[in-house]
């Protein structure tokens, strides 16, 4: 194994083959031991080597950056490495001083953005365990055109017209392009009345309190970047986060989707040095079950849960994990309760009296998670898609970042937006799967329970020789309501939106939520229905002078 990590090693220890201007990216297959071996190589790194670390892992959650810190230090022989979070309120001057500092990612986002920059401090290497996802989304709604006007636009000439002109510009593409429409309409804003405006928005930073500051650098991103509009929102991202703010003389990331993560691939910053894939997955099989496991498509049958159990047999197995996402997995416990309830009356205690584990954990909260280790089956109950505006944003970041051009997006029809869609997901499942049988030393089963194919044969890639074996998979579907009576309750609900929206007029009011209004009317959990009825009241919104904002109704 020491030899399978020597490139890395090299990365480490050799000046010579410190690259200042790029990141290497190391793809060491999970499980490998990756994390223990670098924290052997730092350790050990310190006992004839000066220069000093910045070490970035994802969580401090069940006390893994303590175990980081403890790590190296025992390898190191002497107390070299010191963690700076939250929790570890260690002073400034002593994390400053460490040899090798160990942060969180969140805290590395707040350095690309040019804060924290004393962690930086006369540092040498820079390591981070698993990519860092530096795009946050800033969407401006109507409301917020609108609040921009209602406290910078008097006094501020620049302002006030930047809120009139961004608030035709809304209309304007509201009104031209549907809500339920498949393209993201790109907008830029390059003109010299928008740089007036721009830098009248920076000198109102300057001196704006945080909270004012926040909301007013969502208008300077969108001017200086341009935009989507979907939704009846624009959407663009805080190009203050650039991961080249903390370069060093060293920079090292390591993920292993690095390999096959498309989003390597969209900035020339990152070399990839590809590895070997040490593991033979021969005495294991995955099972691919072709069904629909979107949230929509989760919503669209019934008794899937059951169905799934029935596939799994748990019974002749040790133990068991089920992936789903955080909505769903409470529902997940009940299903198997009730499955097993001739076992037990709790999940507890039908693992107890079954003699095998059984856990239940969701996508989001497997990264670093290693107490799965030795078990021996997994089974995938949901597909981790993001919204495809998430995608679509990190593509426009990328191009950004290189200075490439960019244009509308059609969703689902874009070669490189469906790349990165494909690649993140295929990370995600494989990442999940990989929590079970961490060393392969087991004859493991992998359940996989998506009709998404690119992805299956990605995961598949992953593991060399494993036994795939497809099942067509079908469960029944929620019967939709018939056309007369679903025609009949759309009508009520209109009558009793005009009726209430006319009734708070009346009463002088200034706005209502659309929480408010689907409670009164019996769609509290009904927010893409109650849209498609908002869509059909345009008319009557724009006869009564009614304005649709994103959370609220304006009069």
């Amino acid at each position: 194994m020491s030899n399978y990590f020597k490139e890395l090693k090299d990365y480490i220890t050799n000046e010579e083959m410190r690259d200042k201007d790029h990141i290497t990216a190391f793809d060491h297959v999970a499980g490998s031991g990756k994390s223990t071996n670098v924290h052997r190589i730092l350790g050990e790194f310190t006992k004839t080597k000066q220069d000093k670390v910045l070490y970035v892992q994802p969580f401090v959650k069940d006390n893994q950056m303590d175990k980081t810190v403890a790590t190296i230090n025992a390898f190191a022989g002497k107390p070299v490495a010191i963690s700076y979070t939250s929790k570890n309120k260690v002073p400034l001057k002593t994390a400053v001083e460490a040899q090798i500092l160990c942060i969180t990612t969140s805290r590395f986002r707040d350095i690309c953005r040019q804060e924290h920059r004393d962690l930086l401090s006369n540092r040498d290497i820079l390591i981070v365990d698993e990519y860092a996802d530096l795009v946050e989304r800033l969407s401006l709604s109507l409301e917020d055109i609108s609040q921009l006007w209602g406290e910078y636009g008097y006094g501020f000439p620049d302002i006030e017209w930047l809120a009139l002109t961004l608030r035709e510009k809304w209309y304007h593409l509201r009104n031209s392009i549907s809500y339920s429409s498949k393209t993201l309409k790109f907008v830029d804003f390059k003109t010299e009345q928008y740089n007036n405006a721009l830098s009248s928005l920076k000198g109102l930073m300057q001196n704006a309190t945080k909270k004012n500051r926040i909301f007013l650098n969502k208008f300077r991103q969108l001017l200086e970047n341009g935009c989507f509009f979907y939704q009846n929102q624009f959407h663009t991202f805080d190009y203050e986060y650039q991961i080249e703010n903390s370069l060093l003389k060293s920079n090292i990331i390591l993920d292993a989707n690095a390999g096959f993560d498309f989003r390597y691939q969209l900035s020339d910053k990152f070399i990839v040095k590809k590895q070997e894939n040490i593991f033979n997955y021969s005495h294991s099989t995955l099972y691919h079950f072709d069904i629909n496991t979107s949230k929509s498509g989760l919503k669209k049958h019934v008794g899937l849960n059951e169905a799934i159990l029935e596939q799994i047999k748990m019974e002749e197995g040790k133990s068991v994990l089920f992936v789903t996402d955080k909505d769903n997995e409470k529902g997940l416990i009940e299903s198997i309760e009730k499955h097993y309830s001739h076992w037990g009356n709790n999940m507890e205690e039908i693992a107890q009296r079954m003699k095998i584990q059984i856990s239940v954990d969701h996508f989001g909260n497997l990264i670093g998670v290693n107490h799965y280790r030795d078990y021996e089956k997994v089974v995938l109950l949901k597909t981790p898609n993001f919204d495809y505006l998430s995608y679509a944003l990190t593509y426009f970041y990328f191009q950004t970042m290189s200075h490439q051009p960019v244009s509308d997006i059609q969703l689902f029809n874009h070669p490189q937006v469906d790349l990165i869609h494909q690649t993140v997901v295929a990370g995600e499942m494989y990442q999940a799967l990989k929590r079970i049988n961490r060393d392969n030393s087991r004859n493991a089963e992998y359940y996989v329970f998506t009709d998404n194919q690119e992805v299956v044969d990605l995961i598949v890639e992953q593991l060399p020789s494993i036994n795939v074996v497809k099942r067509e998979f079908s469960v029944a579907k929620k019967r939709k309501e018939s056309g007369e009576k679903k025609e009949l309750l759309h009508d009520i609900r209109v009558r009793q939106m005009k009726e209430l929206l006319l009734q708070c007029k009346k009463e002088g009011k200034k706005e209502i939520r659309k929480k408010e209004i689907r409670t009164i009317i019996g769609m509290e959990e009904q927010k893409t229905n109650f849209n498609k009825v908002l869509k059909g009241l345009l008319p009557f919104l724009q006869a009564n002078h009614i304005e649709v904002g994103t959370r609220i109704l304006i009069f």
